[in-house]
């Protein structure tokens, strides 16, 4: 397949790239072309998502998009500035996104990227303990995660039911791993390979 992704040279993008390069072609947009190149090791191309429209070209036989571009959740307290900027960071790049996915007429209206069975934090901390054959204790008190986080706690604390209805629907995807056990597993044996 053909990715394009955004916000690539952040930790959870370059572990993304890594593992898609593999098997996929992968372009990435960045602020600094040359940088998420050397990085990333795929072409890049620059976007300053404040100005610029995303290069047509880096759409170019494009089949997913995945957008992580943005300011860092985690770096401080949510102050009202500071709110200000993530909201900014996270609406404006994506309204130019779909805007720009809005010529594409393969595909029409937005897509649910999200696994059929989601679940919640308990749940994924004792599918881990039982692939691991060992107790998974990551609980962490909801006052302190309040404490710590501020505004913030309610993206960890809350639980959002999204289903991808119409990716499975009208485009006929298939998920490589339906459940968290089976995902957890294949990444479990993946590591444990390069390890050994």
């Amino acid at each position: 397949m053909n990715f394009l992704i955004s916000g690539a040279t952040g930790f959870i993008g370059q572990q993304l790239v890594a593992r898609l390069k593999a098997e996929h072609c992968v372009k990435v947009l960045s602020r600094d072309r040359i940088h998420a190149e050397r990085l990333l090791g795929v072409p890049a191309y620059d976007w300053n998502y404040r100005l610029d429209p995303v290069p047509t070209e880096a759409l170019e036989d494009v089949q997913v998009i995945i957008h992580l571009m943005g300011e860092n959740l985690g770096n401080g307290r949510w102050t009202e500035q500071r709110k200000q900027e993530i909201y900014q960071s996270r609406i404006l790049s994506t309204r130019k996104l779909v805007e720009a996915v809005a010529l594409d007429e393969r595909y029409q209206g937005p897509i649910n990227a999200v696994s059929p069975n989601p679940v919640q934090y308990q749940e994924f901390s004792e599918t881990l303990g039982n692939v691991l054959h060992r107790p998974i204790f990551l609980t962490i008190p909801a006052f302190i995660l309040k404490l710590a986080l501020g505004e913030a706690a309610v993206l960890a604390l809350n639980s959002y039911r999204i289903e991808p209805t119409k990716l499975i629907r009208s485009y006929d995807f298939h998920f490589k791993f339906i459940q968290i056990s089976t995902a957890l597993e294949n990444i479990i044996q993946k590591t444990s390979l390069k390890l050994n």
